[in-house]
């Protein structure tokens, strides 16, 4: 019998950023399968884990990282209770999974939510090619990988020389087995136009993040700088609605026509019900981008540069996904000006996206994949 010990060296629950739900719902829907018990950090609420035990045996210091005291606890707990695999989130501990796998004799797992050394090269770190030697090491001495994309795992198995065969893709996933119904998006869309003094015959469109992450931030400044301008040129009114944590203080005190800044709302879904068209101008960062994934399972047309996009399957979005080129703002602003005006309320995304990101479906061939 498989028990595995999940290691989560920082605060996910309650869950709220992108990163944070995927390891709170990963967790969640993997223990309909298998037995978890996950060692997390004291700022965590245990009441939040569901199915699984949350220990808290770490605390927010940073030293958390590179801490031996650490791998004897955990030697001593895998022991006690007789864990068999141990998973451990990036390559930061990576260390400490290959510690417990010579010292125990678990099967480390490796999740991986990016190529961490690809994502920092992206946004300039002169340390990235460290990092990259690093996660190439760690995910070398892994019984089993997980990648958030295809990409990603095609691109760890030719440059990292995985073996194929323990490499998988357990995506970012959702709850949701269909999409909301119309009657559910014409009462958030009502709640939206009267929250935010919106016209009937505008366009709600929208962009969310956590704004403290720099490719987001990035994404903001470019939306609000250039592509906002161009879109206020075009034939279809529009309001556009930004959400999220640390939005910039400069863009906060914008007071631009058609531009709402909503900050952090309580209800995210009311939004993403709401809206009719979401904007993803993220060029940097890697992985998958969650917020895109929840937008298009809001049953809303998107648009997305080509980085925006990776990991999600075009045959899947039922042509509610445009992709643009990286950096092409003039494309960017035409799609979505084309889009703007040819909305249709009948399009609606297919139930094989569905399939693919469901949770419950990832989790499932996860668990198998362990098992095999």
């Amino acid at each position: 019998m498989i028990k595995l010990l999940s290691i989560v060296p920082y605060k996910f629950l309650p869950a709220q950023t992108g990163g944070q739900k995927f390891i709170a719902w990963f967790h969640r829907f993997l223990a309909h399968h298998i037995s978890i018990t996950c060692a997390g950090t004291q700022q965590n609420i245990p009441e939040a884990a569901a199915g699984y035990e949350l220990l808290p045996v770490m605390t927010g210091s940073f030293t958390r990282y590179f801490n031996p005291l650490l791998a004897l606890r955990l030697q001593r707990l895998i022991r006690t209770r007789q864990f068999t695999h141990v998973m451990i989130q990036h390559p930061y501990m990576g260390w400490l999974g290959v510690c417990l796998k010579q010292l125990t004799g678990v099967k480390l797992i490796v999740q991986s939510h990016n190529i961490e050394g690809q994502r920092f090269k992206s946004i300039g770190k002169s340390w990235a090619p460290l990092l990259a030697q690093y996660e190439r090491w760690v995910h070398r001495r892994a019984d089993y990988n997980f990648f958030i994309t295809p990409e990603d795992a095609a691109y760890a198995i030719e440059r990292f020389k995985l073996a194929a065969h323990k490499c998988m893709v357990a995506t970012y996933g959702i709850a949701a087995t269909a999409p909301p119904r119309p009657a559910e998006k014409q009462a958030a869309q009502a709640i939206l136009r009267a929250t935010h003094n919106i016209a009937p015959g505008e366009r709600i469109v929208l962009f969310n993040g956590t704004f403290d992450y720099a490719p987001n931030a990035a994404a903001l400044n470019l939306l609000v700088q250039r592509i906002y301008p161009l879109l206020q040129q075009q034939q279809q009114p529009f309001t556009l609605i930004i959400c999220g944590k640390d939005i910039p203080q400069h863009i906060q005190q914008l007071a631009l026509p058609g531009l709402v800044i909503a900050g952090f709302v309580p209800d995210m879904d009311l939004y993403l019900r709401g809206a009719e068209l979401f904007l993803n101008p993220i060029t940097q960062g890697g992985g998958i981008k969650t917020k895109l994934v929840e937008a298009l399972a809001s049953d809303m047309a998107c648009i997305s540069f080509a980085s925006g996009a990776i990991g999600i399957p075009a045959a899947v979005t039922g042509g509610q996904l445009a992709i643009v080129p990286d950096h092409d703002v003039a494309a960017f602003c035409n799609e979505t000006a084309r889009i703007m005006l040819s909305l249709q309320p009948q399009q609606h995304i297919p139930a094989a996206f569905f399939s693919y990101f469901n949770w419950e479906h990832i989790t499932e061939k996860a668990a198998a994949f362990i098992n095999s």
